[in-house]
């Protein structure tokens, strides 16, 4: 018997996809992050670009730096852009250990689902505190609770208070915690 599509092992990370996307709408969550349309902001592990452009829209005065370790997810973006008229977005290829931009540069840093598939977030986080300017926010969106082994992807859960000793100790100020839905919950902080 022929697996369906649906069923097919090979299309569980994309099921999975599915199912974020519908649970973390962007435009229902930009409007709960401090971002304005004239900041500079990076999406860290941006992916198939969820975020990415919705957030370049709305910073229309401003840059959206998406980042991610996969070439194959930048060139997602880029062909999703292609028939939008976006010029204000830029791709760069990252490492967990090296961003490419400078010190001190990004308004606020967006990070969705990325630190738990970091094989070290401290790493990443240290990134993040090299890139983000003085007084700049911090934005993360974690899972409530270990999820299910569903996917192929290696996941790190990161309970809400490990993730904010671990955003506190570089000296950032946690400014709210919220519950997105029965998965998610959304962190801001700001950069001291």
């Amino acid at each position: 018997m022929k697996a369906s599509k649906k069923s097919d092992p090979n299309n569980i990370e994309e099921i999975a996809e599915a199912k974020s996307r519908r649970l973390l709408d962007p435009y229902g969550i930009i409007p709960l992050i401090p971002i304005r349309p004239d900041h500079n902001v990076g999406d860290i592990g941006c992916g198939s670009g969820i975020f990415s452009i919705p957030l370049a829209k709305y910073l229309y005065s401003g840059t959206l730096y998406a980042f991610d370790t996969q070439e194959s997810m930048l060139e997602q973006i880029t062909c999703a852009l292609k028939p939008i008229n976006l010029n204000n977005i830029e791709l760069k290829l990252s490492s967990e250990s090296s961003i490419p931009l400078e010190d001190n540069v990004l308004d606020g840093v967006f990070v969705s689902l990325t630190l738990e598939k970091s094989s070290c977030p401290n790493l990443v986080l240290d990134e993040i505190k090299r890139i983000i300017k003085q007084f700049g926010w911090l934005t993360i969106i974690s899972a409530i609770k270990k999820p299910k082994e569903t996917t192929n992807i290696k996941y790190n859960y990161i309970p809400k208070l490990k993730l904010n000793r671990m955003i506190e100790k570089l000296g950032f100020k946690r400014l709210s915690q919220r519950e997105l839905n029965e998965l998610y919950y959304l962190s801001i902080y700001k950069c001291q």
